[in-house]
């Protein structure tokens, strides 16, 4: 007998928040996230109104774990409202719970954690013109300064991870690490660190501390982006679908400045908080958030970037994050 992904209790309606909370645990990759919906889609079709109800919630968030647009087709035949600049998981969960009782700061974070001091340094626009607008600049939070990469969010609930290169020059692509080196990038008179593969850690780093702290699906996306119109990627073709090395780009958004036809690379930036004063309940899932992020950015600034960290278990970066001072032992 196949075993599960959701415990059974936990398809009832009962232990709904558990099961938001959880469900990241659950669903690690593509393939528990497609059992996890068969097992809802099998515990629907026996259920009563009501638990139909909440079970088509949960697989509109497990389904938002795949992908936003997935998520909202779930959820088309329902009577949830979307709040704006919120994913449908987001929304799911402030609908059903609306914190009501829930601490404001993450439990299992430490101090140095909640007051998202690493996500506020300041970004520099003059060295990426013409990458947004400047009456956003209170709205990209930074994840590391020295290495370039920070977050936003969008009017459509995604949230934005990327990095940024001004290079200049060609750029000869190599995602294949080499005697337990980081994977280069070469142009014809520097190498540097693989930004793809950057992103990659800081994207392993943030999913783990969104799984311990149960955050509801968001469309987190992904991207690289060269801001300079004067470089060119030599092989870039080869990291394209159809590619022989396709599979390393692959759910990373590698963009140039000849890729955007708009005056503006990154468009449609919003806050992460709102800052109307009736969007204040929804907002403190919105803090959990920001401490992930932060977590994340102190996570980065500590560990030594190798190709293995990609490799990592979830317990060993728990007990690194733990080393690190930044989760507590409870």
């Amino acid at each position: 007998m196949r075993n599960t992904v959701i415990p059974k209790k936990y398809l009832t309606i009962r232990y709904s928040m558990d099961a938001f909370h959880r469900l990241r645990k659950w669903c690690s990759d593509d393939t528990r996230i497609i059992r996890a919906a068969e097992e809802v889609v099998e515990a629907y079709e026996q259920a009563n109104e009501v638990n139909r109800r909440y079970l088509g919630r949960l697989l509109a968030m497990i389904m938002g774990l795949r992908s936003e647009d997935f998520s909202r087709k779930c959820m088309s035949e329902t009577d949830l409202k979307m709040l704006e600049c919120r994913s449908v998981g987001e929304s799911i969960y402030i609908d059903c719970d609306c914190l009501s009782g829930d601490p404001q700061r993450s439990e299992c974070f430490s101090p140095c954690v909640w007051d998202w001091n690493h996500l506020k340094i300041k970004f520099n626009l003059s060295r990426h013109k013409w990458l947004f607008y400047r009456d956003n600049l209170g709205n990209v939070l930074t994840i590391s300064k020295s290495d370039d990469i920070y977050a936003c969010r969008h009017n459509d609930g995604s949230v934005r991870v990327f990095i940024l290169n001004d290079c200049d020059d060609d750029i000869l692509v190599d995602e294949e690490p080499f005697n337990g080196e980081c994977p280069m990038y070469f142009t014809e008179d520097s190498h540097f660190i693989s930004p793809v593969f950057k992103i990659k850690v800081v994207m392993k780093i943030l999913n783990f501390f969104l799984a311990e702290i149960g955050y509801p699906s968001v469309n987190i996306i992904p991207d690289v982006i060269f801001s300079s119109s004067g470089f060119h990627f030599v092989n870039r073709d080869e990291y394209m679908p159809g590619g022989e090395f396709f599979s390393a780009w692959k759910g990373i958004n590698v963009t140039t400045r000849r890729d955007v036809k708009g005056l503006y690379i990154l468009n449609s930036i919003v806050g992460f908080i709102n800052d109307n004063p009736e969007s204040v309940v929804r907002d403190l899932l919105v803090y959990k958030l920001l401490e992930a992020l932060s977590a994340t950015a102190i996570m980065y600034s500590k560990i030594k970037l190798s190709p293995d960290f990609l490799n990592r278990t979830t317990s060993n970066i728990r007990k690194m994050a733990k080393s690190f001072g930044i989760m507590t032992d409870t």
